[in-house]
């Protein structure tokens, strides 16, 4: 019986066009030098969830050790960080005094044809930009970067042109306006949400985009706004996507949360994608924890953006359930229109 993951990864390894001289080959993992990082992607063994066998794809990617930094002062620069996460999230781990950039993702029978082009897109662009902002989190960090050297070929001294991609591929490409401003793409969340029968509620589209909203707590809800107005500083325009829960805390709390968020997001067991990233959301003079994914063009084909509302949805219902764990599962549509009837509104179908 073929072994989706081994698979999977073999596909991603000849996708990218790695070159072998600076890959490292384990069991169900492969660890690639670009240029002084390290990325590696290993396979999880296959799985049963929800009636089908899957295989979880993880990409990590060590940036910096021998952190100095306080610890509230290392998760308030991996909330900075990560406010702008477009797949991977930046990690700080207290144990080993060490910042990981990370992200994940399922694949099954079903997204083969897809979900590993994903994820090797994903892969380059994470290193690509780890790369860059390596030097200056090490020193605010009072870290070094964690520069990895081939057992074979030693360090690398000239990147990889694939390092390249943000200047010759997703910036010319966010000059353009979001290809994620149709109708159609709207129209396709919309739908989408309104089929969860009241678990993600939506009050409609607006000019750039659309909310829906998901239970958190005994009576409240985590808000998403899917929006094509927002410009990346290095991708441009694209599809943000921007999960905000009504966790509110001190700003140094709130960026302990997300931090530990975007840890146990990875545990072992976990069978959701993980992309984008756990952060902190300063509206005012409160901080909430959020979560955020900025999908650029250079991603769009007809229907992602309903994949990344779907995807959002789960990241909601995961966050209620990690905040909530002795709550059973709830539906958005009555809080939604309770809120409706207090304010004189009409309620929502």
């Amino acid at each position: 019986m073929t072994d989706i993951g081994i698979e999977t990864l073999r596909s991603i390894h000849k996708m990218l066009l790695i070159d072998e001289p600076w890959t490292v080959w384990g069991e169900r993992r492969f660890s690639w030098i670009g240029h002084r990082l390290a990325a590696d992607v290993e396979a999880s063994e296959p799985f049963m969830s929800r009636g089908m066998l899957v295989c979880r794809l993880t990409t990590t990617i060590l940036v910096v050790e021998d952190v100095r930094a306080a610890q509230d002062m290392a998760e308030a620069a991996m909330a900075d960080l990560n406010q702008w996460a477009s797949n991977g999230t930046f990690i700080y781990l207290a144990d080993t005094l060490s910042v990981r950039m990370m992200f994940s993702n399922i694949v099954h029978s079903e997204t083969t044809g897809w979900r590993p082009t994903e994820h090797a897109t994903a892969h380059i662009l994470s290193l690509a930009i780890t790369e860059r902002e390596v030097d200056a989190l090490a020193e605010r960090l009072g870290g070094k970067v964690a520069q990895w050297s081939h057992p074979l070929s030693g360090p690398r001294r000239t990147p990889d042109e694939l390092l390249n991609v943000v200047e010759q591929l997703y910036a010319p490409a966010g000059v353009e306006p979001s290809r994620f401003a149709d109708a159609n793409e709207m129209h396709g969340v919309e739908e989408m949400a309104r089929a969860t029968g009241g678990i993600g509620v939506t009050l409609g589209r607006f000019a750039d985009g659309i909310s829906i909203e998901v239970a958190f707590g005994k009576a409240d809800t985590t808000l998403i706004d899917m929006v094509t107005s927002v410009i990346h500083p290095l991708l441009g325009h694209g599809l943000s996507v921007l999960t905000t829960t009504r966790i509110v805390k001190s700003y140094a709390e709130a960026c302990r949360i997300a931090n530990q968020l975007n840890v146990i997001q990875f545990a072992p067991g976990n069978v959701m994608s993980a992309l984008g990233a756990w952060y902190v959301r300063t509206i005012g003079e409160d901080h909430y924890v959020a979560h955020v994914r900025f999908i650029p063009n250079l991603y769009f084909t007809p229907g992602y953006a309903v994949t990344c509302g779907t995807e959002a949805i789960d990241q909601a219902i995961w966050v209620d359930q990690v905040m909530h764990p002795d709550l059973p599962e709830r539906f958005a549509l009555p809080v939604v229109n309770d809120r409706l009837r207090r304010n004189g509104l009409p309620e929502v179908s």
